[in-house]
């Protein structure tokens, strides 16, 4: 109940980024490997791993590029030197 002479707000429900990366990441892995195991080119199914990978760590990757100026070598500059260089 909103009084008299005022205006209720809608309020919007905040998206869930999170989520909704770890969705797209799932697509575009499953995509992916459906490339691959159907016996397609590589220039199709890597980038889409390339995108998996980087919608799916985006927020290691994020920490990553804000600590290698400061030389600040924390877990998420760890762990995307190591994405880096499995792939």
């Amino acid at each position: 109940m909103v009084p008299d002479g005022e205006q209720q707000e809608m309020v919007k429900p905040k998206a869930n980024w999170e989520l909704i990366r770890v969705v797209v990441s799932l697509i575009f892995l499953v995509i992916g490997l459906v490339f691959e195991k159907a016996g397609g080119a590589s220039y199709f199914f890597i980038p889409l791993y390339i995108v998996a990978v980087l919608m799916g760590g985006w927020g290691n990757f994020r920490k990553a590029i804000y600590s290698i100026p400061r030389l600040d070598f924390n877990m998420g500059v760890l762990m995307s030197v190591d994405c880096k260089f499995r792939a």
